[in-house]
């Protein structure tokens, strides 16, 4: 599953995990994602940090009681100047992609990790 706010960002990251042979929902707000998080309870999300509904900590949180066992990854494009990434990594993140990505190649490596 992928999540963020930029739809043309969501198209590219998608397109390219399809033709790896994942399986991609999508969705643009933090409402979708835990909608759908509800409904589908992927192995893992891609997740924005900052974007319309509930975003950042919050949304990681009701992302952990939506899906439990859902690996999440943040992407974003705000680097970790305030020193957040441990506290997200306490709250359950799997990991941290900053935007943009040098390469889809990168990310991909990250959810095989990830998913192991």
């Amino acid at each position: 599953m992928i999540v963020d706010d930029e739809a043309s960002f969501v198209r590219s990251v998608s397109d390219y995990l399809s033709l790896c042979g994942y399986q991609v929902s999508v969705g643009f707000d933090g409402n979708q994602a835990l909608e759908q998080m509800r409904k589908e309870q992927p192995a893992l999300a891609l997740l924005d940090l900052k974007m319309p509904g509930p975003n950042g900590e919050e949304l990681i949180r009701k992302a952990r009681e939506a899906s439990p066992k859902t690996k999440l990854v943040i992407l974003t494009a705000y680097h970790d100047e305030g020193g957040m990434e441990p506290a997200l990594r306490q709250a359950g993140v799997a990991g941290f992609l900053y935007k943009p990505l040098s390469s889809l190649v990168e990310l991909e490596r990250l959810i095989e990790n990830t998913l192991k």
